[in-house]
């Protein structure tokens, strides 16, 4: 990203390790330029539309990156006892749209987007006035597909495929 950034836009950033809990969680590029703000407020509709790029392996990348920044996945242990595997992501950003369109395109199962007025999604937190938006995917062809580069999530998504490939099919 950095010599991407560096080519295209003949800028140096910083790059940052971010850490959680004394480990690099993931690392982060800083590049101050209104220039490319600007493009990117342009190319993005000003933030409500994803741009559209042709090449699968870059929108796979692309689905990842926003997985790690708004996407989640858990573990849910219910009362039946059978275990299951929930993965969704949730945003305040209209895009989730072109979102779901490009999870489609790559062969990823979805779900219909719902939408929530006041809905944080976090505990502890205040409830927003915006309007949220939340969109399941499939765990089955996300596994099969993606995958997170937040090495917790990534963890739980590995938990997933030893599970699934263990457990006694239905029936």
């Amino acid at each position: 990203c950095y010599i991407i950034i560096n080519n295209i836009f003949n800028k140096k950033g910083n790059i940052k390790e971010i850490k959680k809990e004394n480990k690099i969680s993931y690392y982060q590029l800083i590049v101050c330029s209104k220039k490319i703000c600007l493009i990117f407020k342009k190319l993005t509709n000003f933030r409500s539309k994803i741009p559209y790029i042709k090449d699968d392996l870059s929108n796979k990348f692309l689905c990842c990156g926003l997985m790690d920044s708004d996407g989640y996945i858990t573990k849910i242990n219910p009362t039946d006892g059978y275990t299951r595997y929930r993965i969704g992501y949730h945003s305040t950003s209209i895009f989730i749209k072109d979102f779901k369109k490009i999870l489609e395109k790559i062969n990823i199962k979805v779900g219909k987007i719902s939408i929530r007025k006041g809905f944080s999604g976090r505990v502890g937190k205040r409830k927003s006035e915006k309007e949220s938006y939340n969109m399941m995917i499939n765990t089955e062809s996300f596994s099969k597909n993606l995958f997170f580069m937040i090495e917790r999530k990534q963890l739980i998504l590995e938990n997933y495929k030893n599970f699934a490939t263990t457990r006694k099919p239905n029936g």
